[in-house]
């Protein structure tokens, strides 16, 4: 069973989903707004700045999130953090919320 466990780091105001493939880690980085992913894009899987530059419906990037994030899950693709062997991770949430 795949997990999914979201953290918000708000100095950069990115997101992180953690996706469990079948029991290996994966942490997906989603980027709050288009600046932010333009200077981070080799660290950040997706952005979600298309909602505030009007290009994209909230829904539309859910979707694409939610594809991105199956695709991870089941393999078919790796995190960003993947392919560059990046190990390190932080909490930066109070709390996490797992589904």
């Amino acid at each position: 069973m795949s997990s999914i466990v979201t953290t918000q780091a708000p100095p950069i105001s990115a997101y992180t989903i953690i996706v469990d493939p079948k029991d290996n880690l994966a942490v997906v980085k989603l980027a709050s707004n288009t600046s932010v992913f333009e200077r981070m894009s080799r660290d950040l899987d997706l952005s979600a700045g298309g909602v505030i530059d009007g290009t994209e419906t909230i829904d539309e990037v859910g979707a694409r999130v939610f594809e991105h994030v199956r695709r991870v899950a089941s393999g078919e693709m790796q995190a960003k953090a993947e392919e560059h062997k990046h190990r390190e991770f932080q909490l930066w949430a109070e709390q996490t919320v797992s589904l």
